[in-house]
């Protein structure tokens, strides 16, 4: 840290930050939009803040936030160009991130998203700002890497140690933290993963669950167990599918999202595994992207949302937080966030395991709740983990002294 700029002395008592977005969607940068929204709401009088990002940014029409939208774009048509920009914006987008820091000399940079791969090639550059710098950290570790994994983990390591302020989204994954990168653990400071809600199609607010259920072609005399989002491999799709095969004879299963990113298995592996499992009667495979306008009415007509994640997976879910939204018991894998979230504010059950077997059991036990007529804490969950209190947190970790 010896290179960098002390802050000149006559800055206002205001606060000043710069967001750096290097992606331009997804569920990180949904995330990112809800904490600027409710920081300008909530903290407009004491907080500077603008969002460096892409041009392509999916919240720009939305944001209320001033952005600056200078990165170097991703995208392209064609894949073999698209990688060629995401390898080169590694490099490119941090050093303009520190172009603009230079130019308008914020007190923190805080990263959305981070670049460890060419960490070396931008610190120094990073460095001279003269900004603090904080994190949001939601995935200690990675799980693949971009080129080479060692060399990657090594550089986020180090970046975490470079940062003042980290924030996790349990006191498990704050442990985690510390333990990785051997960081301070007065730099680590929790803060809720907010709920989300989403204005629905016309068309489909006015149906009710079982109206729904037949317009997706689901049967009526099962449960419906809700498998939402980006189908990956830590999600563990195909040990669910297990789970169903073993038992669980009175639940259906909706699985509704994308599949096939790199190094992941592809949409067709689950299909043919439906297929083998005999399972076609009781899995809707919906192999597609969920615009947010029907969103909605998925979660309304589903009796859980299931999240049978693998539990080396340390970060919070940004769809359990869509559930809290719509009143939707959630049945989850004993992961740590999940572990520690549901204890305290029970919205669901948790399983004692992520095999397919404890899967099962999960399924039934979160069944027999529902015939009792369990009365969930959704109301309480929004209170405790909703973005006022991440803007509040996150402020005050701006206005603490760096260790």
């Amino acid at each position: 840290m010896s290179e960098r700029i002390e802050p000149s002395s006559e800055r206002s008592a205001r606060v000043s930050t710069t967001f750096y977005a290097f992606f331009p969607g997804g569920g990180i940068g949904k995330y990112s939009h809800e904490v600027l929204k409710t920081l300008c709401r909530d903290h407009g009088e004491e907080l500077d803040l603008e969002l460096v990002c892409l041009p392509e940014f999916a919240w720009l029409s939305e944001a209320r936030y001033p952005t600056r939208p200078l990165l170097f774009s991703i995208g392209h048509r064609w894949p073999p160009v698209r990688k060629l920009r995401f390898l080169l914006a590694q490099v490119i987008n941090p050093l303009r991130l520190a172009r603009r820091a230079r130019a308008s000399r914020p007190d923190w940079i805080h990263f959305c998203n981070i670049n460890p791969l060419t960490y070396p090639l931008w610190a120094r550059a990073m460095h001279r700002t003269g900004a603090k710098w904080a994190a949001t950290v939601h995935d200690v570790r990675r799980a693949k890497g971009i080129l080479h994994l060692g060399w990657e983990l090594k550089q986020l390591a180090k970046f975490y140690r470079d940062c003042d302020a980290l924030f996790v989204h349990s006191s498990e994954q704050a442990d985690d933290l510390v333990a990785f990168a051997q960081v301070d653990r007065g730099r680590v400071h929790t803060v809720a993963h907010g709920p989300y809600a989403f204005e629905e199609d016309r068309s489909l607010a006015g149906l009710d669950a079982p109206a729904l259920r037949r317009r997706y072609g689901l049967r009526d005399d099962l449960r419906l167990a809700l498998f939402y989002g980006f189908v990956r491999d830590e999600k563990q799709l195909d040990v669910l599918l297990d789970a169903l095969a073993l038992g669980a004879h009175r639940w259906q299963l909706l699985v509704a999202g994308s599949a096939g990113a790199k190094g992941h298995k592809p949409i067709r592996y689950y299909a043919d595994k439906i297929d083998a499992l005999g399972l076609s009667d009781r899995v809707r495979l919906d192999a597609r992207f969920v615009p947010d306008e029907e969103t909605p009415a998925l979660f309304r007509m589903a009796d859980c949302l299931v999240l049978p994640y693998s539990t080396r997976f340390s970060s919070q879910s940004g769809v359990m937080n869509i559930a809290a939204s719509y009143d939707t018991p959630v049945m989850a894998t004993p992961c740590p966030s999940f572990r520690e979230l549901l204890a305290a504010c029970p919205i669901g059950h948790v399983c004692d395991g992520d095999d397919a077997a404890s899967i099962r059991r999960g399924m039934e036990q979160l069944g027999a709740m529902l015939d009792a007529g369990t009365r969930f804490d959704f109301e309480g969950y929004r209170v405790a983990y909703g973005w006022e209190k991440n803007a509040a947190v996150t402020l005050a970790a701006y206005r603490s002294e760096a260790p």
